[in-house]
């Protein structure tokens, strides 16, 4: 059974296709594309970190550890519109293959280990339900610590793992046993890009988070 390996040469040629997306939209092009990707009659779904923006689906529950106005550890002002306020690392109350669509969107940077994260957000899709994930791309810009190298508008932010194209992909090698790979592209240059993946319909069993 091929796994994402296989893939990478792919994936890699799609990344720098944005014709069906319109760029002149700020960072809407990412919620579009997580948007495009959701599951033709979605009932269930998790926006994980959700912010104050979204895809506005209608039947995805808006998930963040913070609601309303809330100040980050290097001083800086959110907000969140969260319907469900709770720890995304830790979906205990969510059933187990009850969802259709997980999505997030520049959350999983801010866990140094994505390890804790990505087996809860596994186990609660349904078989054949869908994993979107969009990041800050690391290939030009980001150094380890998250500081925009150029001094842009993301200096000091709390990035604790960056992510390329490539090491997504390499990383996500690891629950290949579980999730298909579908699409991967980049959505701003040099800025951000998306990834899709789907859940298998037979797969070992779920792997308890440390």
């Amino acid at each position: 059974m091929s796994g994402f390996t296989d893939q990478r040469r792919e994936a890699l040629g799609q990344i720098t296709d944005w014709a069906m997306f319109d760029l002149t939209k700020d960072r809407r092009v990412e919620f579009n594309y997580l948007k495009y990707w959701a599951p033709e009659g979605g009932k269930h779904g998790l926006d994980l970190g959700c912010g104050r923006r979204g895809t506005g689906l209608r039947w995805i529950t808006r998930v963040d550890l913070h609601q309303g106005e809330w100040t980050t550890a290097v001083g800086k002002t959110r907000w969140s519109t969260s319907e469900v306020v709770a720890d995304i690392s830790d979906l205990s109350w969510v059933e187990t293959e009850s969802q259709d669509y997980v999505i997030s969107s520049h959350v999983l940077e801010h866990f140094r280990h994505p390890d804790h994260v990505i087996p809860e957000w596994i186990r609660v899709l349904r078989p054949g339900g869908r994993l979107g994930i969009v990041v800050p791309d690391a290939t030009e810009r980001f150094s380890w610590e998250g500081h925009w190298i150029d001094g842009g508008r993301n200096k000091g932010e709390d990035h604790l793992c960056d992510y390329t194209p490539w090491s997504m992909i390499r990383y996500f090698e690891e629950y290949k046993e579980y999730l298909r790979f579908l699409d991967m592209r980049r959505l701003f240059p040099s800025v951000s890009f998306g990834v899709i993946f789907e859940k298998k319909e037979e797969h070992p069993p779920y792997r308890r988070v440390n």
